[in-house]
């Protein structure tokens, strides 16, 4: 808990060496399980109500080889570490309430690409980490004032949202390429995963 009102607590991890996702999108979108760790990192950032998520606030470790300290990763592959957590204020939640995941400037394409590909591949296990987050039990500080009720009560999170993704059926694909787009966005970019 915080001894300063309306203040976040901090949390302390051990050391954690990576490089910013901004700095080699191609390379951390192409590593090994990426797409479902930006995809947790992008649900995550949204349910909380961060602002400024962006590229340069996940911090990616195991694109290269294991770091001798720090942080280490179980199972091996790529970690990413959302950092620069801050709580929106009321109008920047207003203006990203949509489906989309990207609440601040645009995130490089191959990273939403990754993280759409993770969710049309196992739309289950997408469902499942939305369940553990609309299961999480949030500090006061988080929450005060009501402040993420529209956000948890819409798509993403909600129980349309799931059972698409339960389906596992047609609509997935097309769900996934909302989450990741701009929000606002005009067109539609299509892509294989």
């Amino acid at each position: 808990e915080t001894e300063r009102p309306d203040q976040l607590p901090a949390l302390v991890a051990g050391t954690f060496e990576g490089v910013m996702a901004s700095e080699t999108p191609e390379a951390v979108a192409g590593a090994p399980g990426a797409g479902f760790e930006l995809l947790r990192v992008l649900l995550f950032r949204k349910f909380l109500g961060m602002s400024d998520t962006n590229g340069r606030n996940m911090l990616v470790s195991g694109l290269g080889p294991a770091p001798s300290h720090g942080l280490s990763v179980s199972g091996g592959g790529v970690h990413i570490l959302s950092v620069d957590e801050n709580p929106a204020s009321a109008s920047q939640l207003a203006a990203t309430s949509g489906v989309s995941l990207i609440t601040a400037q645009a995130i490089h394409s191959s990273l939403t690409d990754a993280a759409r590909c993770a969710i049309a591949s196992d739309p289950k296990a997408a469902a499942d980490f939305i369940r553990r987050l609309r299961g999480l039990s949030l500090p006061s500080e988080v929450t005060v004032g009501g402040r993420l009720w529209g956000v948890h009560a819409a798509a993403p999170f909600d129980d349309a949202t799931l059972a698409v993704l339960d389906s596992g059926g047609p609509g997935v694909a097309s769900l996934a390429a909302r989450l990741v787009s701009a929000p606002r966005a005009k067109g539609k970019r299509k892509r294989g995963c």
